[in-house]
């Protein structure tokens, strides 16, 4: 991708595909392309997207290919602050200029907070503790809690990206709403 931003043409051969002379048109409108996003969950991934992407995704890992309680583990606080390292290990000395973003699964702004922590926990193989503090869902019993929820995931993490599931969209739009002053 980076090299067909050039404007220049483009060869390459790999095992799956091969290019000659490729030349993208029309070339990006800002030089070097658009920013490049990249995510994941492991080591692997998230070392690789740090050396190469502007924007890294940080997300639980999908190792068995489903969200279940084998998930969770990988989602708490604590595997995001390796996560994070990961990331920084893979940018070296551009770590400052990465952005970061999650995924919001799961997004409550209302009553019922503890009811509904215990059952994400108890899905996702989680202590309620963990599924409250967990930067891919949003339970809180307020917009401004819910604010307060993100300001302290961009202080802890450095995030500053935040994707919702469509089924979040309708919880969260008050908290759009207060942030961006409407």
């Amino acid at each position: 991708l980076k090299a067909s931003w050039t404007g220049e043409p483009v060869d390459f051969d790999g095992t799956y595909y091969r290019i000659d002379g490729l030349v993208n048109s029309p070339a990006p409108a800002q030089d070097g392309g658009p920013p490049l996003m990249l995510a994941g969950g492991a080591k692997r991934m998230l070392t690789y997207a740090g050396s190469q992407a502007d924007i890294v995704g940080v997300n639980a890992a999908l190792t068995a290919g489903v969200i279940d309680e084998r998930v969770g583990p990988s989602a708490t606080a604590a595997a995001t602050d390796e996560k994070i390292e990961w990331i920084r290990d893979g940018a070296g000395d551009r770590s400052d200029q990465i952005e970061l973003q999650t995924r919001v699964h799961i997004a409550h702004v209302g009553d019922g907070v503890d009811t509904f922590a215990e059952g994400m926990a108890g899905a996702l193989g989680l202590t309620k503790e963990q599924a409250l503090a967990t930067p891919h869902a949003i339970i809180c019993s307020s917009t401004g809690e819910a604010i307060e929820t993100l300001q302290a995931w961009r202080e802890r993490w450095g995030i500053t990206y935040i994707g919702l599931s469509s089924d979040a969209m309708e919880s969260m739009a008050p908290v759009v709403a207060e942030l961006a002053g409407v």
